[in-house]
């Protein structure tokens, strides 16, 4: 019908580690309609046993605030990693540069260290998911928000 729309996951490469940002990108950005299908797809006796097993445990990852979060922390890595690694194969990049998008790189990962960060990419799953939380870093491997 005219409001279906059609979701397409992207593969996680096990070798290509850049991809995984677009991969992430399609969670992120359609994680309401993804969650609607996934929930519909666990219950319809239409599809396979392993169809519903599958959608399932995947709905149940989306519906856990620490998934979400490792998910969104994931994407930024890849992104910066990607991005990166785009710049550095660049033929006409001299040394200097190499040698200043490395430092930059460092110092970007450095920030994503930070409480600030921690807490911008906790906002950033809050507006995702639709779900406010109170986590702190330590408790978040915990899975123990409050």
């Amino acid at each position: 019908s005219k409001g279906n729309v059609t979701l397409k996951l992207k593969n996680l490469s096990r070798t290509r580690w850049t991809t995984r940002g677009a991969a992430a990108d399609v969670i992120m950005c359609r994680y309401h309609p993804l969650q609607e299908t996934l929930s519909i797809l666990s219950t319809d006796r239409s599809v396979t046993a392993e169809c519903r097993m599958k959608s399932e445990g995947t709905l149940r990852k989306l519906n856990s605030f620490s998934e979400m979060f490792k998910l969104v922390a994931m994407h930024e890595l890849a992104s910066l990693l990607e991005n990166n690694s785009k710049h550095l194969q660049s033929s006409s990049l001299t040394s200097e540069q190499a040698s200043n998008s490395i430092d930059r790189m460092y110092i970007r990962l450095d920030e994503l260290r930070t409480e600030v960060e921690f807490e911008r990419l906790i906002t950033k799953v809050e507006e995702i998911t639709g779900v406010a939380v109170s986590v702190s870093s330590s408790t978040l491997n915990g899975n123990q928000c409050h």
